[in-house]
């Protein structure tokens, strides 16, 4: 018999060290119970078919631990026989929401124009919620006329959609070369490089006529680096 909804805990790399991650999973769980429904919370690394599967995170890459390489199984056997599967993950306001208090559930995917996010008839009650719990206004954007900006995802995550960051940079720097002289500065993802080295590579591998410029995200907001001048 085929239960309701599968919660894997197991789909978290490393669950007892993420109280919260765990938290967010139990939680649904226990939704899911008290609408009447049958759940069960998946601890191992093994997949069970369900109705609704729910994992942290999604996977397009290689690479990983078997946590990654469990979602893949998830999300191909629940694709083949017809069942459905919903991601959570962090909100575009991740930036702001340091206790996670927002996140995003979706059903087939993490991306918005591929994953269904139950966004038809929405209304504007949960961005009046949002925007005054962080302090978000929608104003004019502030024109950079000094530099392009480029901001760099981690290797592996399910942002590059299996595409090589370091390959998707130089193809990018050549590309913005096509069209405008413009200094580039570079954000490499929090935590993803180690500074010394990445800095070592890319000042030795972008010619310097490119005019390219390295800045670490621990010394600096993005939202200042959009809009302010790089030293």
């Amino acid at each position: 018999m085929t239960v309701d909804v599968v919660v894997y805990v197991s789909s978290v790399a490393n669950p007892r060290k993420h109280p919260r991650k765990i938290a967010c999973l139990e939680s649904f769980a226990a939704g899911v119970t008290a609408t009447g429904h049958k759940v069960h919370i998946e601890w191992d690394f093994k997949y069970r078919p369900s109705q609704l599967a729910v994992i942290l995170g999604w996977a397009t890459t290689n690479v990983g631990g078997p946590n990654i390489a469990l979602r893949k199984q998830i999300i191909a056997e629940q694709h083949r026989l017809g069942f459905k599967t919903m991601c959570i993950d962090a909100s575009c306001f991740k930036y702001l929401d340091d206790t996670g208090t927002y996140l995003r559930y979706s059903l087939g995917g993490p991306f918005y124009d591929r994953a269904e996010y139950a966004n038809k008839n929405s209304g504007p009650e949960k961005w009046q919620e949002i925007s005054q719990q962080l302090s978000l206004q929608l104003t004019l954007p502030q024109v950079n006329n000094g530099h392009v900006l480029i901001c760099m995802q981690r290797d592996g995550g399910f942002s590059m959609k299996s595409l090589n960051p370091i390959a998707w940079l130089d193809a990018k720097i050549k590309e913005i070369r096509l069209h405008t002289s413009r200094a580039i500065v570079i954000r490499p993802h929090p935590n993803a490089y180690e500074m010394k080295d990445f800095k070592q590579y890319a000042m030795s591998h972008y010619r310097k006529q490119w005019n390219v410029t390295l800045i670490d995200p621990k010394h600096s907001k993005l939202t200042d680096n959009l809009v302010e001048p790089i030293q």
